[in-house]
């Protein structure tokens, strides 16, 4: 019985000795995890406290900006009101390498003026800088030069395209002499769609001599440029409108000049070309609008008599080919005159009255001075008849 006891006993001290291992363990494990939390906690704290402080910092720089805000606003404002009024206060005539339409322009009523190209680029930086603006480019003479040239053949190009527009125009043209040089006029008078009357000046050009035949000629030579630059521009292209010589002397209605007998000849030599070209006009619609067997018939007729008039066959073989060549063209050119003399005659009066229409208005200039020369004349006598002091020159 004791020896059960004692061993019961010593059952239970294992037993207590097995619970306080396992408690030790447990004490030691929930140590363990309360140090690691305590740990875990502290770590947490410190980054909440440095969250904190940065916080605070930040709270601290946005107060300070947003009293500095009116201060720094102010500054900008200032500066863009600097930055604009510097750019007020310059103007740039080149822009991405190129002298602006405007420059352009400018420099082209400076000297349409009168300002020399010469002086056209440190006029226009002397001009700014008095209602003080800053031009940083100096336009050179050549540059100048080059922009009167493109307004010229502008000008053209518009005057180009009114002529191809107008139903009809009149010429006028006067002389003078400059530096013992022939100076010549050319103006264009025309009538808008509104009614209004537009004068537009064709050029003014120097002439060897002022004959009647020679001012014809120069009238063609600067016609036909404008017309050629006109064809040849985008304008004409875009207006599907063409322009030539025979174009403009069809419209052409009347010339007006003085009463030298040089214009009066001028005005017969246009009337002519005007008559000449109204007959091949007519006489081309013909052929085109002739049948063909008639057509092949009239110039087997013709193309005879051209051969006989050189000659005949051996005659017409031996020519060049540029003989030949001015022959046919003479011909062809004759009988077309021919033809188109026949529909003349068979157009109703009206239609030959427009096709006739060439005016010729005389200047009164000279009339006028004389009525003024012949007054002075007579005053100048009266002072004299009455014993009254005439008037004296002046000093200045």
């Amino acid at each position: 019985m004791v020896q059960d006891l004692h061993l019961a006993s010593q059952k239970d001290a294992n037993i207590a000795l097995c619970l306080l291992e396992k408690s030790n363990e447990d004490n030691a494990s929930a140590t363990e995890q309360l140090s690691d939390l305590m740990s875990d906690c502290a770590s947490e704290v410190l980054f909440w406290k440095e969250k904190f402080a940065d916080s605070k910092k930040l709270v601290q720089n946005l107060q300070a900006r947003v009293h500095r805000a009116p201060e720094i606003q102010e500054r900008a404002v200032a500066k863009a009101l600097g930055q604009l009024q510097k750019d007020q206060n310059v103007y740039e005539l080149v822009k991405k390498g190129v002298y602006t339409p405007q420059a352009r322009a400018l420099a082209r009523s400076l000297v349409t003026s009168g300002c020399s190209q010469d002086f056209v680029g440190i006029l226009i930086q002397k001009i700014c800088r008095t209602v003080g603006v800053d031009v940083p480019q100096k336009m050179s003479r050549r540059t100048v030069q080059r922009a009167v040239t493109e307004g010229g053949v502008v000008a053209k190009m518009q005057l180009g395209m009114q002529m191809a527009l107008a139903t009809g125009f009149t010429g006028s043209s006067d002389a003078t002499t400059h530096r013992h040089t022939e100076v010549v006029a050319h103006h264009l008078n025309f009538l808008d769609d509104d009614g209004k009357h537009r004068s537009h000046l064709l050029g003014v050009y120097p002439a060897v001599e002022h004959s009647s035949q020679t001012q014809l000629d120069n009238w063609k030579k600067h016609v036909t440029e404008i017309c050629e630059i006109f064809s040849r521009s985008p304008l004409a292209r875009r207006s599907n409108t063409a322009l030539k010589y025979e174009g403009f002397i069809k419209k052409l209605k009347g010339t007006n000049g003085d009463h030298a007998n040089d214009q009066k000849k001028l005005h017969d030599l246009l009337k002519d070309l005007k008559e000449e070209l109204a007959l091949q006009t007519l006489g081309g619609e013909r052929l085109v609008e002739m049948p063909l067997a008639e057509l092949h018939k009239l110039l087997m007729v013709e193309n005879q008599k051209k051969v006989d008039n050189a000659g005949g066959s051996d005659a017409w073989n031996v020519l060049s080919e540029e003989e030949k060549q001015e022959l046919n063209d003479d011909m062809m050119s004759d009988l077309t005159h021919s033809l188109g003399e026949e529909v003349y005659e068979a157009l109703p009066e009206d239609e030959k009255q427009e096709l006739d229409l060439f005016v010729w208005a005389g200047c009164s200039m000279h009339k006028d001075l004389n009525s003024v020369k012949g007054g002075n004349k007579a005053m100048m006598a009266w002072w004299s008849e009455n014993g009254e002091t005439s008037p004296v020159r002046l000093a200045n």
